[in-house]
């Protein structure tokens, strides 16, 4: 395996693990600066990974993963509804598990996969980028659209808020903020050599950056169109701790382990959730805290198995 996969390997799994953290009750500062960084890191890997793909590939590799772990978490809350006697109406279910698939979910919603946000902003940013031919004008644009994509974000609070906070919880909305660390993550390939290989001293001062901006702009949170006090501060600390994540990876020598939680993402995005509420089942019944980070391990050690297993039986249940 050559040294870019491995980095890659190691980073995946290191921000899956860090999102099933944030989910699994992490809170308090840790909860604010996994936050500040952790999804927007994935887009830029996302970037640095892009490639153009035939639009039915990108089809087949995004929506087999959400129709698959979907209709897992959908027998699940069924079977859930049946235990506790509330009458499955078919109509009524469709009309509260669906708006979640295209927007941020309601009280009455049901999610089937929470992630979903995710993977549907990035088929959109794909599709942006040139998976759809007639838009590859926008992979040749990069810079200029990265630039102007910051400065829309930065400026909508003061000039928009009164008509943008309506769209914000759309998720083609969440393009708009999502796509310039897609683009960075183009950027960073094309310099690679340097921006890939940092020394001690600016790592350091990356880091001072990270936490001293992070403290002061507060919690964010990208799924919610929350970005603290502005989106500028909110992209420099991303960009700060994804870069300096990068780096230290790149030290990391390759590992089994860590190979398959990389190719397993999809698969702990869907599944993580169920997996999160029987353990805290677990502690209810035995009179004990939950513990995200007991709650975290459980769920890349299920995550580990099953992804083994589907990667050698069915690959295209996670995009494979």
């Amino acid at each position: 395996m050559s040294d870019r996969e491995n980095w890659i390997d190691w980073t995946k799994a290191i921000l899956i693990w860090l999102m099933v953290l944030g989910h699994a009750r992490l809170n308090g500062i840790l909860l604010d600066f996994v936050y500040a960084f952790h999804m927007p890191a994935f887009f830029v890997i996302s970037g640095y990974l892009y490639k153009p793909h035939n639009f039915i590939h990108t089809i087949k590799s995004f929506g087999i993963p959400i129709i698959f772990f979907s209709s897992i978490n959908l027998l699940i809350v069924l079977m859930n509804m049946y235990r506790v006697g509330e009458p499955i109406v078919f109509p009524s279910i469709l009309s509260r598990i669906i708006p979640p698939f295209y927007k941020n979910a309601c009280a009455d919603d049901i999610t089937l996969f929470r992630g979903v946000w995710f993977v549907v902003v990035l088929f959109l940013m794909r599709l942006l980028m040139g998976d759809l031919p007639w838009l590859s004008s926008t992979y040749k644009n990069i810079k200029w659209i990265t630039i102007l994509l910051i400065i829309y974000v930065t400026i909508e609070p003061y000039l928009l808020s009164r008509y943008a906070i309506y769209f914000q919880q759309y998720y083609c909305y969440k393009v708009i903020c999502c796509l310039p660390f897609m683009m960075i993550g183009i950027i960073i390939k094309k310099h690679k050599n340097k921006i890939l290989s940092l020394s001690v001293y600016p790592l350091c001062i990356l880091l001072i950056v990270f936490i001293t901006i992070s403290l002061w702009n507060g919690y964010t949170d990208i799924w919610k169109y929350h970005f603290g006090k502005n989106y500028i501060f909110f992209y420099v600390t991303a960009l700060s701790a994804s870069i300096i994540l990068f780096n230290l990876c790149r030290k990391l020598k390759s590992n089994q382990i860590i190979t398959t939680l990389s190719e397993g993402t999809l698969l702990t995005l869907g599944l993580h959730t169920p997996i999160i509420r029987v353990c805290n089942k677990i502690y209810e019944s035995i009179e004990v805290a939950p513990s995200c980070l007991i709650s975290s391990l459980i769920v890349m050690i299920i995550s580990y198995c099953l992804t083994r297993l589907i990667l050698k039986y069915c690959p295209i249940v996670i995009g494979k």
